[in-house]
C-alpha cells in the first residue's frame, strides 16, 4: 500500500513540475536536482534499489526517504506557485478524501475514493488543456502509468468510463474543518485500512 501511495505522490509532483514548465514560469530553482531526488525515491524499475526486507534496511530506507522528501518538499515550497490551479485541485482532492474517511456507509468509501480520483485526474487534464494542450497525452500517460494498477485493483466496477461515479460523487462529504493532514496520502491509507 505504501508503494502505491508513493507512486501517486510521485505522479502529482511530476505533473506539477510539468505544468510549471509548460507555463514558462522559469525561476532559479534547480529542476535537475529535484529530478535526481525523485529518481532516488523510486524503487520500482531501478535494479539498484531494493524493497526493504528487514527492520535495518527499512530504517535505512526511511532515513533516505526523509532526506529525499525534504528535497522535493523544499522545491515545491520554493519553486511552485502556491496559488496555482494545481494546488487548488490537490487541496480539493485532499478535502474530499478527508470527508470520505468518515462516510457512514463503509462499502462506498472505496468507490468514493475512486470517483474522486477520476475527478482529480480530469481536473488536472483540464488545466493541462488550458495551459499546454500539446502535453495532454504525455501527462495522461504519466497519470495512467502511476495510477492505473491501483485503480484497476481497488475500484472494480467504478471505472473512469462507467457512469457509476455520476450516481455517487455528489455523496462525497464536504470537509470544512481544518485538515488533519495537508497531504492526501494519509487519508487514502486510512480509507483503505479502515475497511
Amino acid at each position: 500500500m505504501a508503494n502505491i501511495i508513493f507512486i501517486i505522490v510521485m505522479s502529482i509532483i511530476s505533473i506539477s513540475i510539468l505544468i510549471q514548465d509548460s507555463n514558462q514560469q522559469s525561476n532559479n530553482c534547480d529542476r535537475k536536482a529535484v529530478d535526481h531526488c525523485m529518481l532516488e525515491m523510486t524503487i520500482i524499475g531501478d535494479p539498484k534499489q531494493r524493497f526493504p526486507i528487514d527492520l535495518d534496511t527499512m530504517n535505512e530506507r526511511c532515513r533516505q526517504m526523509k532526506r529525499l522528501e525534504k528535497c522535493v518538499r523544499n522545491f515545491a515550497q520554493n519553486c511552485l506557485q502556491s496559488d496555482s490551479q494545481l494546488s487548488k485541485i490537490i487541496n480539493t482532492f485532499t478535502r474530499s478524501l478527508h470527508g470520505v474517511r468518515y462516510y457512514p456507509e463503509k462499502n462506498l468509501r472505496i468507490p468514493l475514493l475512486c470517483c474522486n480520483y477520476f475527478l482529480f485526474k480530469r481536473s488536472i487534464l483540464n488545466v493541462i488543456d488550458e495551459n499546454c494542450l500539446q502535453t495532454h497525452d504525455e501527462v495522461e500517460h504519466l497519470i495512467d502509468g502511476y495510477g492505473n494498477d491501483l485503480v484497476n485493483f481497488i475500484c472494480n466496477d467504478y471505472t473512469e468510463d462507467s457512469d457509476k461515479c455520476g450516481t455517487i460523487i455528489d455523496q462525497t462529504p464536504k470537509w470544512n474543518k481544518p485538515l488533519n493532514y495537508t497531504s492526501f496520502i494519509i487519508p487514502i491509507a486510512e480509507i483503505v485500512n479502515n475497511l
